[in-house]
Formats: structure tokens, sequence, C-alpha cells
């Protein structure tokens, strides 16, 4: 009897590691599967944030891109340009231009010119709120003469309800500049004794050039031999009312302006398309 009593013991001993085996393993894969799903939820949450951030950063960008585009080049101008470029394809000396963007300022600019290529670099075009108002001025200028080039104002344009409206035309014989006191400077003559410096304001809201002093020569007599210069506060070219002023003064008023003439950051028209 006693012997059966020591055989059962010993059985549950030998029991008792295998019960606290099946226990311990059980809590394990618990753990595990815990974890797992933990594991697996958490993904789908980082993937869908991120794209959400890139959606948004896309659409931010092209909003910016489009609106300095706008500024840059408003529709009405976008016009013009093209009819000028249009325009300079054909050779002025030998084919007849229909456009009246093209200019007699352009024309004399590209006169020389043999290629359309010669004649797209030699005229240039820049955007510009010359009399900061708010409203931005197109301005076509001649890319070659004269040095360093983009200085003399071929036309300009100024946008009045949406309308483009032409406020300079220039040419070989009355030509303007933008002046770094925001004045504009026209350099005329009319022949060998007759020749105008004036000083010109572009008000804002306006579209229309105001003359604000009047510098100019006239012949003493009818052989025109003999000049005198004359200053008129009003822009008046009338003698009879002018101030005669010495040749010394009227070239202190030239080399004023002259040193005062801004150089356009331009693109020429080979550069449009």
């Amino acid at each position: 009897m006693k012997k059966k009593m020591r055989l059962l013991l010993m059985g549950c001993i030998l029991l008792l590691p295998l019960v606290g085996c099946t226990n311990d393993s059980s809590s394990k894969e618990s753990d595990v599967v815990i974890t797992t799903e933990s594991i697996s939820e958490e993904p789908p949450r980082e993937t869908e944030e991120i794209l959400l951030d890139n959606e948004t950063t896309e659409e931010t960008e092209e909003i910016t891109i489009e609106s300095v585009v706008e500024e840059e080049l408003p529709a009405a101008f976008d016009f013009i340009l093209n009819n000028i470029y249009d325009s300079l394809q054909l050779d002025p000396t030998t084919e007849e231009i229909r456009c009246v963007h093209f200019s007699t300022g352009i024309q004399e600019a590209v006169l020389s010119s043999e290629t359309a290529e010669e004649r797209m670099k030699a005229i240039a075009y820049c955007v510009k709120d010359v009399n900061e108002d708010g409203v931005d001025e197109l301005l076509i200028l001649d890319a070659i003469y004269p040095e360093p080039g983009n200085v003399r104002i071929l036309d300009m344009y100024t946008i009045v309800e949406g309308t483009p409206v032409r406020v300079i035309e220039g040419w070989a014989r009355s030509r303007y500049y933008l002046l770094d006191d925001g004045m504009i400077y026209n350099s005329g003559s009319g022949g060998a004794a007759y020749s105008m410096e004036e000083l010109l304001s572009f008000e804002a809201g306006t579209y229309k050039l105001t003359s604000r002093e009047l510098y100019f020569t006239y012949p003493k007599n009818d052989d025109m031999n003999d000049v005198a210069f004359y200053y008129s506060a009003d822009g008046v070219y009338d003698v009879s009312v002018a101030t005669e002023i010495s040749a010394d003064d009227f070239q202190a008023f030239y080399n004023d302006c002259e040193s005062k003439i801004v150089i356009f950051e331009a693109k020429t028209f080979d550069l449009f398309k």
C-alpha cells in the first residue's frame, strides 16, 4: 500500500511542470496577438496623413504660380505682344505689315535687321508699374540703340477699364526715357534749329503724360543760322510766353536728364515664345 502511495505522489510531482508550461504558453500567445493587432492598425492612419499633407502642398503651389503669371503678363498685354511677335516675322522693307501695334518707332528700330531673328533681338519688352498706381504698364523698348540698350521707350501701354491704351509712341525724332525719379524724359527734334527737351509726369490713375518743364531752341532769324534757348514752366512751345535762357542752362538740363535714365530688365522678342 505504501508503495502505491509513493508512485501516485511521484506521478503528481511529474505532472506539475507540465501544467505550468501549458499556462505560460497560452499567456505568450495572447501577448503576440495583441501586439500584432496594434501594428496592423497604425500604418493606415500614418499613410492617410501623409497623402493629405501632399495634396494640400500641391494645391498651394499651383495657386501661387498662377498668381505670379497673371501679375507679370495681363491678357491685354499678351495680345499686343503676340501681334508684335507675328509682325517681326515679316520684312518691313518688302512686306506690308497691318498691325496697329507695329509702330513707327518699332519699324525704325528693325529697319537695318535682315532676318526675323535679328528683328526679334532688336526689340525688347517688359511689364512695370511705372507710376506705382497698382496698374502695370507694358513697355516696348529699343534693345540695341542707344547703348547699353533697353532704355529708349518705343511704346508704352497702360490698362484702362480692361482695355490697353497707348500712352507713349516714340520714334527717332521723339525719344522717350524713364528717369530714376519717376519722371518721363522726352528728347525731340524738328530740324537743326528746332530741338526740345521736356520733362513729363505720368500721374497715378491717368493714361496721359503731363508736361512739367520744357526747354527748347528756336531760330533768331529767318535764315536759321543763329538759335536762341528758351524755358517754359508749363510746357507751352511758344517763344512769346517762354523765358530765354543761356546755352549753358539748356545743356545742364540735358546732362541732368541723361544721367538719370533707367535701364530696364527686359526680354527680347526671341525669348517671348
